[in-house]
């Protein structure tokens, strides 16, 4: 129902048929589960209806799992379609609740577990349900005896629902302290607070009874801070409790919205009261947990003075300085942090200092010496759960190392020993993106969204803005934004589908924005120098580096962003002695390679461009970008079916992919004739969605159409695309259907703007021959095309 006007809906927005107001709700005669709920629109509605749908289905398929009345040959399938269900919906969560709140009947846990043998999901999750029973069995029990019979049915779903007796389980089963929990259950379910007291006494019988003054205090959801008495609270440890919640809560509302200003200042209204009213362990607790949350939402100067408090209210807690070392990482202070790391090891936590230590290597671009510290931790600290840190690291250290298959084979182990660590799953996606497998790369994705929503889904965005669906990824981001408007990663990535798409205007609003809100970060900066390189700004984007460098001294994509840089200017010496520093520097980094090698392509030199790619190639057998700059050469040398064996054969979807389409049209013009070339380039520059791409294709277009002398098509083209023509090919196209003025004033922007050597001698030429000038040509009449053809091909590397 939406709105006045009730209607019957599909889970997939279409309207079936209007209803009358009066009748709506006999739509619902006979449910006993109805739940009403409250959406912005009605894309929402229909987000809430499937998930609904998924949490029911795979509960029910769940339990049918457990029944033993159940054919045996069905079970497998029972459990294959749990793990989709997971994967694809977050419903782990509301599985877990309605799980904990009754204990099992009597069951076949080895015809289980054979079920659920290759489905590591659903076998977690069958483990986590067998560890809890005893605690599921005496909770249910406790609450049976103390409820009164005739609401306990409704008091025990809603608790059901709102995972009172999953939090009660979790704690039992971690033999934690239950005074937290039962001030929670009481505030959802105040007017049960008697029954409640004696359910918690005989789970826990040291636990105190909680005075009314807390059962009345104000819902924790209401994030206005109350103003409490002192003297109360001194008497009531609950009611302080209970106020920091409420507190806590306003002050995470703030951070959300990076009203930075309105934080610090109920921050500093929470630790005014907890100085008086908590212990310094409780008062560094809140500044941990804040500076986390300020980490979290991407301010990382809240996150460090907050941590910075924390360790000096609570000078012998680990977790504290363990969030400090976490804030000075985030901002690159590595020495410090180094410090906060010492004081955790001395404090107990050597497992969390060591991985520290292992990340300061991998951010100062020691990539090889961070996986061996990796490596190590975990191998000392092997039968630690959180050694799963360590793993992670040393897998994503061999990603980095240019490994994507051994990175493959460490992420699936690592999705067997811990299947529910969002990081595993997003680790192993990027793996599968890198190695171009993407069904499975979107499916993993969706699978860390289940624990994860945000994490899951940017990654899949930027998975689908890979393999070259464009809208998809920019739905994703969008949809992210709406729900979290400050996030720098979902900023980022809109902005990078906006530059995708050539609208650099809009995308360097985005990046502007993002910079605004973190500027500690490398990314929406990088995302800013690229844009001003494709608008060819690029003394802005040099001024840009210039200004960052000092903040991010380890940061090798700001390096790497400076040769690309000198490359668009036509700056090729320049950007080669930047690869060779870069290179001593970082020497496993495949990026300044491939720069190297192109560079080196670029200014001539054939036989050592091609030795660069030979050892890249050598390294990484199936690497697009080497490969395709090695075709270029073996092209321009003549070696064409060497060049054909190189290049991609299938439907183009990647951008690697559309990059290869030039080198392809090459060869089929070559065989086939200019007309075969021209008719299938039109055919796919409408479908390429990368802005730079299609930019080159629509040059090599122009170029076989002037070929084959079709002045008005050509003229046309470039009139209707202009932003996607380069400036010497359109030069070309007006000067030889004689638009002079035209010409000339495209030759004027050239000479303005300057660029590579190669181009600016290129547009000379063109002008000779055209007459634009007073000058004889210099050149052949075929130079000036094989020229075009050269610097198209360079770029395809």
């Amino acid at each position: 129902m939406v709105g006045t006007s009730p209607a019957i809906r599909s889970i997939y927005g279409t309207v079936a048929k209007p209803w009358h107001a009066g009748d709506a709700l006999r739509l619902f005669d006979g449910c006993s589960d109805v739940r009403a709920v409250e959406v912005p629109n009605v894309s929402e509605l229909d987000r809430e209806c499937k998930l609904a749908w998924a949490q029911d289905r795979g509960l029910r398929l769940f339990l049918f799992l457990l029944d033993p009345e159940e054919p045996e040959e069905e079970l497998v399938e029972y459990a294959e379609c749990v793990s989709e269900l997971l994967e694809e919906h977050p419903i782990l969560l509301h599985m877990q609740r309605r799980l904990a709140a009754a204990p099992l009947p009597a069951i076949d846990e080895d015809r289980i577990a054979a079920a659920c043998a290759n489905v590591p999901e659903v076998r977690s999750l069958f483990q986590w349900l067998l560890n809890v029973q005893a605690d599921v069995t005496r909770v249910r029990a406790e609450f049976d005896a103390a409820s009164v019979a005739e609401n306990a049915a409704a008091l025990r779903e809603r608790m059901t629902v709102d995972g009172s007796f999953l939090d009660i389980v979790t704690a039992l089963a971690a033999k934690s302290d239950l005074s937290f929990i039962q001030l929670q259950v009481v505030s959802k379910h105040r007017d049960h607070s008697t029954m409640i007291a004696k359910w918690f006494k005989a789970l826990q019988g040291d636990l105190k009874r909680i005075p009314r003054a807390v059962i009345r205090a104000q819902e924790p959801e209401d994030i206005e801070v109350e103003v409490w008495d002192h003297a109360e609270a001194r008497q009531s440890s609950y009611a302080a409790y209970h106020n920091v919640m409420v507190q806590q809560k306003a002050i995470t509302t703030r951070l959300k919205d990076h009203d930075i200003g309105q934080a610090r200042r109920l921050m500093n209204d929470l630790v005014a009261s907890q100085r008086t009213n908590s212990t310094p362990d409780q008062l560094a607790k809140s500044l941990s947990n804040m500076a986390r949350q300020a980490g979290n939402f991407d301010i990382p100067d809240l996150a460090l003075e907050w941590s910075r408090e924390a360790t000096i209210a609570n000078p012998h807690d680990p977790i504290s300085y363990g969030h400090l070392a976490n804030a000075l990482l985030d901002i690159g202070l590595h020495d410090e942090a180094e410090a906060a790391l010492n004081e955790v090891e001395k404090k107990g936590d050597p497992l969390f200092a060591a991985t520290g230590r292992a990340r300061i290597l991998r951010d100062r671009g020691q990539i090889g010496e961070a996986r061996e510290a990796f490596l190590s931790a975990a191998e000392a600290f092997k039968d630690h759960e959180d050694s799963v840190h360590a793993r992670l690291g040393a897998a994503e250290a061999l990603r980095e190392l240019g490994d994507p298959h051994g990175a493959w084979s460490e992420y699936q182990k690592l999705s067997i020993d811990f299947p529910l660590e969002t990081n595993v799953w997003t680790g192993l996606a990027s793996t599968l993106v890198d190695l171009g497998n993407v069904e499975e790369a979107l499916k993993t994705y969706s699978k860390a969204a289940s624990y994860d929503s945000v994490k899951g889904r940017l990654g899949r965005a930027q998975a689908l803005r890979a393999f070259g669906n464009i809208s998809g990824a920019l739905e994703i981001f969008d949809e992210v934004l709406e729900e979290y408007p400050t996030n720098s990663f979902a900023l980022c990535g809109r902005g990078d589908v906006l530059q995708d798409q050539g609208k650099f205007e809009l995308a360097l609003a985005v990046y502007e924005k993002a910079i605004s809100l973190s500027p500690h970060r490398a990314e929406p900066i990088l995302g800013k120098v690229h844009v001003l390189r494709h608008m060819e700004k690029y003394q802005d984007a040099l001024d840009l580096l210039e200004q960052v460098n000092d903040r991010f001294p380890y940061e090798k994509r700001f390096a790497t962003a400076l040769i690309v840089i000198y490359r668009a200017q036509g700056r090729f010496r320049e950007a080669l002695v930047a690869c060779d520093r870069m290179n001593n520097r970082f020497p496993f980094d495949i990026h300044v390679r491939l720069a190297r090698a192109a560079i080196l392509g670029r200014l001539g030199s054939v036989v050592e461009a091609m030795n660069a790619y030979d050892s890249i190639l050598n390294d990484k057998p199936r690497l697009r970008r080497a490969m395709l700059g090695k075709a270029a050469i073996l092209i321009r040398t003549g070696r064409k079916e060497e060049a054909a064996r190189l290049l991609p054969t299938e439907n183009p979807t990647s951008r690697g992919d559309w990059r290869a389409i030039n080198l392809r049209i090459t060869l089929l013009e070559e065989r086939d004739g200019p007309e075969a070339a021209s008719k299938l380039l039109s055919e796919l520059i409408p479908k390429c969605p990368f802005a730079a791409e299609r930019r080159r294709m629509r040059d090599l277009l122009a170029i076989i159409e002037l070929r084959l002398r079709r002045w008005p098509q050509v003229r046309r083209m470039v009139e209707a695309h202009p932003e996607e023509v380069s400036n010497v090919i359109s030069l070309h196209v007006f000067a030889a259907t004689h638009r002079t003025l035209k010409a000339r004033e495209w030759l004027a922007r050239i000479r303005a703007e300057g660029g590579p050597a190669d181009v600016i001698n290129l547009a000379e030429e063109i002008a000779r021959r055209h007459q634009l000038t007073d000058e004889a040509p210099q050149q052949l009449p075929g130079w000036i095309e094989e020229t075009e053809r050269a610097i198209l091909l360079a770029e395809a590397a």
